[in-house]
């Protein structure tokens, strides 16, 4: 009985997150008029920058080839951030995971529950709202990942980490003068996603 009644109170929970969220989205051009920014953020590690030794140029008939041995040159860390309104990609930071920053080791932010406590707070001006476990699918900024590994790194050859990351600051100065609108959130309870 306790675990039936344990598990009915976290589909509760998750069904309210859920709820929580998906009205952010939807309410989010309005909010955005009142001055109000709903921002998607997250980070993409482990972009490898590999150098494929050899690479066959398109041909009418034929997609690129690229020849199975490659070159690592390490790995970056995309931290982005998206903007539900616009679904333009604001203050990203590409670099090396240990340059980026590490998590607070004293005071408030010293564990896990006093950081979404404090950073949960309705009675700040700046608030997050996290998503549930294991739902990284219902941020945002996880569709535009999709995005960005289809469209650039999927079949990339660079020489290095910063041949990678400009690559990575064009790509998304180009995604935001081109192609950035707001995502088509249909997501309820009973539907899915669709971008």
């Amino acid at each position: 009985m306790e675990q039936w009644l344990h598990t009915q109170q976290t589909q509760a929970g998750f069904s309210d997150k859920v709820d929580e969220i998906c009205t952010l989205y939807r309410d989010s051009s309005q909010l955005r008029a009142n001055d109000i920014h709903v921002i998607s953020v997250d980070e993409k590690t482990g972009i490898q920058a590999l150098e494929y030794r050899a690479v066959t140029p398109l041909k009418p008939t034929q997609i690129q080839r690229q020849d199975s041995e490659y070159t690592r040159h390490g790995t970056q860390c995309l931290i982005a951030n998206i903007e539900v309104a616009t679904g333009k990609v604001i203050y990203p930071t590409v670099g090396d995971t240990s340059d980026l920053g590490c998590k607070g080791k004293a005071g408030i932010l010293k564990n896990m529950d006093s950081r979404m406590a404090f950073l949960a707070s309705k009675t700040h001006r700046i608030r997050f709202v996290y998503t549930p476990k294991h739902a990284s699918w219902l941020n945002q900024i996880e569709c535009w990942f999709s995005i960005i590994s289809r469209q650039l790194l999927k079949r990339l050859s660079v020489a290095s980490k910063d041949a990678l990351n400009n690559l990575i600051h064009s790509y998304i100065d180009y995604y935001n003068q081109t192609t950035a609108n707001p995502f088509k959130w249909m997501y309820t309870r009973k539907t899915s996603c669709a971008v």
